[in-house]
């Protein structure tokens, strides 16, 4: 077992500041296509392209406990108004 020094903890953190001024930043980005695809819809704002992904739906068991202080009517509208699948 290697006893911790501080010549150690100063070597160590000298090779961590150059190796981060050395190599260069990189960001994830995914290149501009401007197509569409299932999952993801990409526009443009500006010189900027967006993504914005659909992560999924879920199906709503019963309406009438799902949303209080409204009647179980005015819930059915919106739900079906809003094109969410019924079970």
């Amino acid at each position: 077992m290697t006893a911790l020094t501080r010549r150690m903890l100063l070597s160590s953190a000298a090779a961590v500041t150059a190796g981060s001024l050395i190599a260069p930043a990189t960001h994830a980005t995914a290149p501009a296509s401007g197509k569409q695809a299932p999952g993801f819809y990409r526009y443009k704002v500006g010189d900027f392209e967006v993504t914005a992904f659909n992560d999924g739906f879920v199906k709503v068991p019963k309406l009438d406990s799902f949303v209080v202080n409204q009647p179980l009517e005015a819930i059915q509208k919106v739900v079906e108004e809003s094109f969410i699948p019924k079970r």
